[in-house]
């Protein structure tokens, strides 16, 4: 047997043993035998009921046991047990087994004497005696409720009336005004101490997991607490203690009440409150009228003593709040954080007032201790009348930053209707240093006005501080727009009215549009400074005057200024700020103003990270002077995100006298007019100036959505360019510039130039190109520069005629050039080049590839009168390759493939090869006779090479050899032809007439010198069969000036013998190489135009006296520059 069942069989067999002594007792009478009979039949049923208990309770222990037959003496046992008259009645019934013996009843409904139905209870569980059971009685030990919906009902009159029949209706009634100025709690006491109903019912029975709806059709409003447990017990007439636990929207609570004394006379209600929330019960009063919500726990206490009339006679009372968030209706508002609440309450029996000794709220900054008096009403047709008054309390600013505003003095009179339908605010006064308010109005259903109606007014004091106070509700776009934005200032005048509906106080707490007549503001504002918006610097000195309705927004500033740089600030005035309709998503907004001053306040705020991205500025521009003045119209959409294609602008403004530093690079610009326009397609700046001292135009376009392009056009003279550190000699005159400079307001930009040569005058900036003023010749290049130097990418020129480069360019910092590399290059008409070109220091390094070359300029260049730059190429590796090189005269030098390496003027390498035609042409470096290192360059064919660079257009093959000495550019060496023909050459026309233009020489030698822009020829013999001669001379190309002399000895072989014989030889024929008859020629003249001039009589004259027949005197063999050329052999 389990321990519940020998624990019931205890208690059987102890109502059992009670049989005994009477039993004894019979053995002393007559009948003894009888008495023990009965004893022992009385023992077996004790046994009998002990074995059928612990029979029982083993079976319980299995699960339920039905037992509907017994309902109906189940329910007579409940109606002894509740009295009263009750009629009770159930519909199924079961015993369960819970630490004991438990009856379950479901279907329990009660009714009073009179039939009116008092309890409906889905179910109840009543615990009973088990001894009692087993002896054929029911004797309940505790009754518990289940699941008992419990309504209490406040009627328009006062009355209160409890219901527990399950009627759980989800609408409330709608409200009807009340008509009674009862207080309340007497109409509470009557219904506990009512000896019929459900509460007459609870003395007997609780309640667990009930539910409460308390019904106030006073206010047309309902609340529902889950999970109810109710106890309540009266020991005496006099007596009662009502206990009471439940779940409601803020979480659970217990309330304990008292009461003493009877009906007609005087009695006392004791109520003490742990956890209750105080969002619970603001939820008794008028939807809309209380627009905030808590989850505070309120600890309270009160004792309350009526009299026999029901009037309070005495009242005292304390309640404890502790941390919480007070949270609005606007889900934009910010939460009120309570640190503490505190109250004391008492009752002034001669003003028949309820006394608010005290009451404090502690909410961080925000502290406020009030005292005051709420008076009931004396008729249906009166209000509660509220007398508070504050001193000393402080309310937080509107933002973190803000300091607390102290209110010194405030004073509140108001009204509460009967039902705390809402809340009549007749005057409420604030203030203190810089505080000045004063409010009327209503809030909720008052004085035949249901809604909110508010009049407020204040006097001079912060615009900060007065933004403290403006509902969050109300117009709240505009209100979050100026607390966000409005620093300080000082509000000289400021009046606020609204009336809303319920209707249109939810529209405008959910920020649905309000009507325009619903909120009027107007205000004026002085020494105000405002941030219009992030990114932008603070409007300062504003003086304005604004007007705020339902769906509008009008403010006139008057005048303001915006401090933007570190000089004057820009003036504004004639300002404007209209939004058209505030329930527009979003609102659009329209700023128009006027404003004057410094380029550099101006050029400041369109740096400013609000207006970076619509107005681009380059970002190291420095020194800014002048002034600006424009007019502006804004319009752009009140959103927290902004496109440049959201934001419509329109400027009309000027530029005077502006100059700055670092505008385009490092240039500077000076003493500029500029007119600026700003509209729908964008940005354009236009005007004149200087940059960098030359004269400009100037015009910068933003297109709207688009990056923005600034294009500046100026004329470089030689000192502008020079000041640019341009170090190009070749170029004199002006260059036309257009610089381009797009991706504006970007972290780096590359501007693109366009120069016009035209005006120029270009000599060798290519190798043999001259360009004269007037001819056409343009160049375009990217300009990126960095710490090191400039890159001229995309490089392109193009002239007049043949003359073309593409690629890229580099300079040095100093503007050098220290690298080419030329894609394509042309001179001349017939060029295909490509070059790459190395500079470091002094040495260059060229690497030069055609398929063909047209090397004509360059040679003429190098023989034109006046100084090359070409002359003195410095340290220099040169490495070409070509299919073919068109020299002067026509000649072509193929399949060239040569190298020269010059360091300080001396050949450290040089090799050649190619052809004239057929003939093969060959350079390298060797040693000369005396051991010395030079160049030897052998040709087939001397007659394409002389007349490749034009030295002599006569001579017709040959097989030359030349050796060159020296360190270049001054160099000397020895020239050697061997079997060649001169054709057609007018000196030899005396000399030879019988060879028909041609004449046949054996060799030709001869020493010569270059250098200083000269060649000297020195000791030139020639001779062939028919005729032989010798030359000397000079060739000045920087002077165009030539200068020869020379002999021709006609009948050379003949002739020349005699010249061999000693004494009498050099006496009859002149010099080794003459003879006893010869003819004495001078080429002299313009060197590009030279003139031969032959002297007849120098043909018969004898050798000696032939030098005094020389034309026009002796030539000039050696001059400034050139060196002496050496001796030449016979061999």
């Amino acid at each position: 047997m389990t321990a519940e069942g020998s624990n019931i069989a205890r208690r059987v067999a102890r109502s059992c043993k009670r049989a005994r002594p009477g039993e004894a007792r019979a053995r002393r009478k007559p009948g003894r035998r009888v008495a023990w009979a009965l004893g022992a039949l009385a023992g077996v049923v004790c046994l009998l009921a002990l074995v059928g208990a612990g029979a029982v309770a083993w079976r319980l222990r299995q699960g339920p046991i039905e037992i509907d037959p017994f309902v109906e003496r189940i329910s007579v046992a409940l109606e002894q047990q509740f009295g009263n008259g009750f009629d009770v009645d159930i519909q199924h019934a079961q015993l369960e087994w819970s630490d004991s013996p438990m009856l379950t009843v479901s279907g329990v409904t009660i009714r009073d004497a009179q039939g009116n139905l008092v309890v409906a209870a889905p179910q109840a569980d009543i615990g009973f005696d088990m001894a009692s059971l087993a002896v054929g009685g029911l004797v309940p030990r505790r009754i518990d409720l289940i699941g008992l919906a419990v309504s209490l009902t406040i009627d328009p009159d006062g009355s209160v009336s409890v219901s527990a029949v399950g009627s759980d209706a989800a609408d409330a009634p709608a409200p009807v005004q009340p008509t009674d100025t009862s207080f309340g709690p007497g109409a509470i006491l009557d219904a506990l101490g009512a000896k019929t109903g459900p509460i007459a019912v609870l003395e007997r029975a609780g309640v667990r997991d009930g539910r409460l709806r308390v019904n106030d059709r006073r206010r047309g409003r309902s609340i529902v607490y889950d999970k109810l447990g109710l106890a309540y017990s009266r020991p005496n007439e006099a007596q009662g203690r009502l206990i009471m636990a439940a779940t409601g929207p803020s979480g659970p609570w217990t309330m304990a009440l008292t009461i003493a004394g009877q009906k007609g006379g005087e009695r006392t209600i004791g109520l003490t409150t742990d956890n209750l929330a105080v969002s619970d019960l603001l939820g008794m009063a008028e939807p809309g009228a209380i627009p905030v919500s808590t989850d505070m726990p309120i600890d309270a206490s009160l004792r309350l003593t009526l009299g026999a009339d029901n009037a309070v006679a005495a009242l005292e009372g304390q309640v404890t709040g502790r941390k919480a968030m007070v949270l609005f209706d606007d889900p934009d508002a910010e939460p009120l954080f309570v640190d503490e609440l505190k109250g004391e309450i008492g009752w002034d029996a001669a003003r028949h007032a309820m006394l608010v000794k005290r009451l404090e709220v502690n909410a961080g900054d925000t502290r406020v201790a009030v005292a005051g008096s709420l008076t009931p009403p004396t008729a249906a047709s009166e209000s509660w009348a509220v007398d508070l008054v504050s001193n000393g309390a402080t309310l937080a600013g509107e933002g973190p930053k803000d300091k607390p505003i102290p209110i010194a003095q405030a004073s509140f009179k108001g009204r509460i209707p009967l039902g705390f339908g809402g809340l009549a605010i007749d005057r409420l006064d604030l203030g203190g240093p810089g505080l000045g308010i004063v409010l009327s109005g209503s809030l909720g259903r008052v004085d035949g006005f249901e809604g909110l109606r508010l009049d407020l007014t204040t006097s001079r004091m912060p615009v900060r501080s007065l933004l403290a106070f403006w509902p969050t509700f109300i117009v709240p776009e505009v209100r979050a727009y100026l607390v966000e934005s409005i620093q300080s200032g000082t509000v000289e005048a400021f009046r606020y009215r609204t009336a809303m509906s319920p209707a249109m106080l939810a529209d405008a707490v959910a920020k649905r549009p309000i009507p325009d007549d619903a909120v009027a503001l107007d205000t004026t504002v002085s020494g105000g400074v405002m941030r219009v918006a992030p990114g932008l610097p603070p409007l300062t000195d504003i003086e304005a005057v604004g007007r705020v309705t339902g769906r509008t927004v009008a403010v006139t500033v008057r005048r303001a200024a915006v401090a933007a740089g570190v000089g004057q600030p820009i003036a504004l005035a004639n300002g404007r700020y209209d939004v058209a309709d505030t329930s527009a998503k979003p609102t659009v907004a329209k700023v128009a103003f006027d404003a004057s001053g410094p380029a550099e306040g101006a050029l400041a705020l369109l740096k400013s990270e609000a207006l970076r991205p619509y107005f681009p500025a380059p970002a190291d521009v420095a020194g800014v002077k002048g002034h600006v003045d424009f007019k502006a119209a804004i319009s752009f959409p009140q959103q927290a995100v902004l496109q440049p294609s959201d934001v419509s602008v329109q400027l009309q403004g000027v530029a005077s006298g502006f100059g700055a530093d670092n505008v385009f690079g490092k240039e500077k610009i000076e003493g500029a007019n500029l007119a600026i326009t700003n509209d729908r397609a964008g940005i354009l700046v236009k005007g004149d100036g200087r940059i960098g001292g030359s004269p400009a135009s100037i015009e910068l376009r933003q297109p709207t959505g688009a990056a923005g392009e600034a294009v500046v056009s100026l004329a470089l003279d030689e000192a502008g360019r020079a000041r640019r550190g341009i170090k190009l000699p070749q170029i004199t005159g002006t260059v036309d510039a257009k610089i381009t400079v797009k991706d504006l307001g970007a972290a780096r930009v590359i501007p693109r130039v366009d120069l016009d040569l035209t005006r120029a005058n270009i000599v060798d900036l290519l190798p043999g190109w001259v360009k004269t003023p007037g001819k056409t010749a343009k160049a375009s290049f990217k300009l990126d520069s960095d710490a090191d130097g400039t890159t001229l990418d995309e490089f392109t020129l193009d002239a007049s005629g043949p003359v073309s480069a593409r690629g890229a360019l580099r300079l040095g910092a100093d503007g050098s050039l220290v690298a080419a590399r030329l894609s394509s290059l042309k001179i001349s008409a017939g060029d295909d080049m490509r070059v790459d070109l190395e500079r470091q220091g002094n040495s260059s390094r060229v690497s030069l590839k055609a398929s063909s070359i047209d090397a004509r300029p360059v040679l003429k260049a190098l023989m034109s009168p006046g100084a090359s730059p070409m002359a003195g190429p410095g340290d220099i590796d040169l490495d070409i390759k070509a299919q073919s090189v068109l020299g002067l005269n026509g000649q072509i030098f193929s399949a060239v493939d040569g190298r020269i390496s010059i360091r300080g003027g001396d050949f450290r390498d040089f090799r050649l090869a190619g052809r004239f035609g057929a003939a093969p042409v060959v350079g390298q470096m060797a040693r000369d006779e005396a051991g010395r290192l030079g160049i030897v360059i052998e040709s087939a064919d001397a007659g394409d090479f002389l007349r490749f660079f034009d030295i002599y257009r006569r001579m017709q093959g040959g097989a030359m050899l030349v050796q060159l000495n020296g360190a270049a550019p001054q160099m000397s060496g020895t020239f050697v032809v061997n079997r060649f023909v001169l054709q057609n050459e007018p000196a030899l026309a005396r000399s030879a007439p019988d060879q028909q233009n041609n004449v046949s020489f054996t060799k030709l030698k001869s020493g010569f010198a270059v250098g200083g822009g000269k060649l000297v020829i020195r000791d030139a013999t020639m001779w062939g069969p028919a005729v032989g001669g010798t030359l000397e001379g000079s060739l000045d190309f920087t002077r165009d000036k030539a200068d020869f002399s020379g002999t021709f000895v006609p009948a050379y072989g003949l002739n020349n013998i005699f010249n061999q014989v000693p004494i009498v030889g050099p006496i009859l024929g002149g010099g080794q190489h003459e003879g006893l008859f010869a003819v004495n020629f001078r080429i002299a003249g313009k060197a590009s135009q030279p003139t031969v001039s032959i002297n007849p009589l120098s043909a018969v004259a004898p050798g000696f006296l032939r030098k005094f027949f020389g034309v026009m005197g002796g030539p000039e063999v050696t001059g400034s520059g050139a060196p002496p050329p050496p001796p030449v052999s016979d061999h």
